[in-house]
């Protein structure tokens, strides 16, 4: 993790992307503020010190009026301009912006690799990303014109207050100073205090999540497991309460300090200028009026700048966790070649794998080659490796050592997603998406020349009569996220809606992790045996615990803690009498008890 102190390259890609993302809402922003900066400067500043001023020298009185009718006009352009744009404009650019800003998001989210979430610390990461970095962008965009805006007022301020008496300077520019130098080491203890306090949330919202979730539902009602779950987020409470009794109350009291000489200040430079006024008559009270309401709005803008900085400060500290997402290097994402995966035989050369932050290696030592067209089962007990073994053939992980081949090359000689793009997989834990039936099988978006591609596929999954009684059939959406008519399926006929997507996309080699683990013997059996014939010619590589499921694959694959113990055929294992024979035996035996 890069330290927060660190900012220069920050402060790069914050502007870089803002300009990029919000680059016509900055400039409309900025002439919006300084028309309206602009108007609000003549009408609240200059306008009763010119009228008294006016009156006292006793100047024609359509002068006087044909001034006040046109800073009239000009605030009410500014305050009909400011609200259209804000109103209308600004919220479609702001969403447009937004649109950009996700998709940027989910792309870099769907090159995450599989490791990065088995981490807390990218958990916690990605959650800083969304919840300050994104919205860094928005605030420093709204922001910079908005710093603009306040100089400009300053300047302005400025310019007719030395014209009257110089000496404002001298009471003007200490306080900014002092406020400007403060601006950075507040934002920096702010930071650290949101890095706090967001994990104190995350634990909240993962409360919410449970509370809320269909999946915990069961659990919840049938447990005493909210309990545990209400006991955090009173524990959650107490420590968000410590936090506002202490650092946050602390923080306020050095942010007030930060201001206060800026207020002393104006004051001083008030009695300063009434003095002039009242004991030798050299400044005219016109004068004066604008002076001192040049002086307030001096003194504002000049508050406003130092609080402005003060938030690009605290954007940078922000936006810092969004960079490190975007920039974590993935180390699979970032091992890739440029050419097309199109099948072939897999290979693995003493491949060992070890997850990160365990003890021991979970795969030791495999040296295997399955041939392009051949049929395999992987078994073997809990923990024994298989799953992590076809995550490797996926490069959902690459291995600790070892090499990889597909078709007689390194897998990271090609292009990634034409790598995974040639293996067609139905994972043990899979799970449905809110979209339609269709969408579901094809895993992309949908058309009236998919239908009977995906009709095929749902019938040879067995599911034909099921979607088919269906009133909007294949474009049922799943689950009941967004519609009350969604499809909910059994455990099983998920099991075979995922195995539908099988049939229907062109992947040259199919992996099967427990996909009929919810089905009944027989019916995984016949099941096995109707995707054998479907996946002539292609690569078939399952994971099974029922052994019997095994029997028709070309080579089965025994693994015990890491290792390959035995292959071949079923017929030559259970010849061989070794722990498959052993492990087949006592399964059957449970069948006919």
């Amino acid at each position: 993790m890069k330290k927060i102190t660190r900012s220069d390259g920050t402060l790069r890609m914050l502007l870089r992307m803002t300009w990029k993302l919000y680059r016509r809402q900055m400039i409309l922003t900025l002439v919006v503020t300084l028309l309206g900066q602009t108007a609000e400067f003549l009408t609240g500043t200059y306008m009763l010190g010119f009228t008294v001023n006016a009156l006292r020298e006793q100047r024609p009185v359509s002068g006087i009026f044909s001034f006040l009718l046109l800073a009239s006009l000009v605030t009410v352009a500014a305050d009909t301009v400011r609200m259209l744009y804000v109103r209308r404009i600004k919220r479609v650019l702001d969403l447009r912006s937004s649109v950009k800003l996700g998709r940027i998001l989910l792309e870099r989210a769907l090159h995450t690799d599989l490791s990065a979430y088995e981490s807390p610390e990218m958990y916690a990461l990605y959650g800083r990303a969304i919840s300050g970095g994104v919205g860094a962008l928005s605030q420093t965009a709204n922001a910079l014109p908005n710093i603009i805006g306040t100089v400009y007022t300053a300047v302005l301020s400025i310019t007719f207050a030395i014209r009257i008496d110089p000496i404002i300077l001298i009471f003007a520019v200490p306080p900014a100073i002092f406020g400007l130098l403060r601006t950075k080491a507040l934002s920096r203890e702010q930071h650290k205090l949101d890095l706090h306090s967001s994990e104190i949330s995350r634990r909240e919202e993962y409360a919410g999540r449970v509370f809320c979730g269909r999946e915990y539902a069961g659990e919840l009602r049938m447990t005493s497991i909210s309990n545990v779950i209400l006991a955090q987020l009173h524990e959650c409470g107490k420590q968000h309460e410590q936090l506002l009794r202490g650092e946050v109350l602390r923080l306020e009291k050095r942010r007030f300090l930060r201001f206060l000489p800026n207020r002393i200040s104006t004051l001083l430079c008030t009695l300063w200028l009434a003095a002039r006024v009242m004991l030798n008559r050299t400044v005219p009270i016109g004068d004066f009026f604008i002076a001192s309401s040049a002086i307030t709005r001096l003194a504002g803008a000049i508050t406003g700048t130092i609080q402005k900085l003060s938030d690009i400060y605290g954007y940078i500290f922000k936006f810092n966790d969004f960079k490190d997402y975007m920039e974590h290097i993935d180390p699979v994402d970032s091992k890739q070649g440029v050419a097309e995966a199109h099948g072939g035989d897999i290979e693995l050369r003493g491949v060992r794998f070890r997850y990160d932050g365990a003890d021991d290696d979970t795969l030791r030592g495999i040296d295997l080659t399955i041939r392009q067209g051949e049929h395999i089962a992987v078994v073997g007990q809990n923990g024994a490796g298989k799953t992590t073994l076809v995550k490797l053939l996926m490069r959902l992980y690459d291995p600790t050592a070892g090499e990889l081949l597909l078709d007689g090359n390194p897998a990271a000689d090609y292009r990634l997603d034409s790598y995974r793009a040639s293996f067609g997989t139905v994972f043990q834990d899979y799970t449905p998406t809110a979209f339609s039936v269709a969408e579901n099988v094809l895993c992309r978006p949908y058309s009236t020349a998919d239908k009977q591609t995906v009709l095929s596929a749902v019938g040879r999954a067995g599911l034909g009569e099921r979607i088919g009684a269906l009133p909007d059939g294949i474009e049922t959406p799943m689950t009941r996220e967004f519609s009350a008519d969604g499809l909910i399926l059994s455990g099983g006929e998920l099991q075979r809606l995922a195995i539908a997507g099988i049939y229907a996309r062109d992947g040259r080699t199919v992996i099967l992790d427990e996909p009929s683990a919810a089905l009944d013997p027989l019916a995984e059996r016949e099941l096995y045996r109707s995707m054998y014939d479907a996946c002539r010619g292609k690569t078939v590589i399952f994971i099974s615990h029922r052994l019997a499921s095994a029997v028709d694959a070309d080579r089965i694959i025994l693994m015990e803690h890491g290792r390959i113990s035995e292959q071949g055929s079923h017929t030559e294992l259970i010849a061989a009498g070794g722990k498959y024979a052993e492990m087949f035996r006592a399964q059957a035996e449970a069948y006919n008890e």
